[in-house]
């Protein structure tokens, strides 16, 4: 059975984080910044946001 599972995200987490967040208030918005986006787009828990 293959893990679906996307890997813990290595690197600066933080800075991926600002980034991420950034662009999607220029591009879509603020209403548009979820931690369900966010997380899918830096591939990373959700729960892992809050570390």
């Amino acid at each position: 059975m293959k893990n679906n599972k996307k890997s813990y995200h290595h690197g600066n987490l933080k800075a991926a984080l600002v980034e991420e967040v950034t662009r999607i208030v220029i591009e879509e918005g603020v209403d548009n910044v979820t931690v369900r986006t966010v997380s899918e787009n830096i591939g990373v828990s959700r729960p892992a946001l809050y570390r």
